[in-house]
C-alpha cells in the first residue's frame, strides 16, 4: 500500500497496487476483496489515530493502481469507500 497526503486540500489517499499477470478470468476488481479493503480500512484508522493523529481532519480515499503483465496500468480515483 502507498500514502499520499494531499496538504493542499487536506487529503489524505490510500492506494492499493496490484499485479496481475492476466485479468481475463475475472475483474480487477475482484482483486481485491471486501476483506482486504476492510483491513487497508483498518490500517488507515490506525495510521491516523495512532501514527499521525495531527491529520485525522482530512478527507479520507482509496485508491486502486493494477499494473498488468505487459505493463499497461489502470488507476481507479476512489475505487471503494471506507466502512
Amino acid at each position: 500500500m502507498l500514502i499520499a497526503i494531499n496538504f493542499k486540500l487536506k487529503e489524505i489517499v490510500f492506494i492499493e497496487i496490484k499485479f496481475r499477470e492476466s485479468s481475463e478470468y475475472y475483474s480487477i476488481f475482484e482483486s481485491i476483496t471486501v476483506r482486504q479493503q476492510k483491513r487497508i480500512f483498518k490500517s488507515a484508522e490506525v495510521f491516523l489515530s495512532t501514527i499521525y493523529p495531527n491529520y485525522k481532519d482530512y478527507k479520507i480515499r482509496f485508491d486502486a493502481y493494477f499494473v498488468k503483465n505487459d505493463f499497461d496500468f489502470e488507476y481507479f480515483k476512489d475505487a471503494w469507500r471506507d466502512y
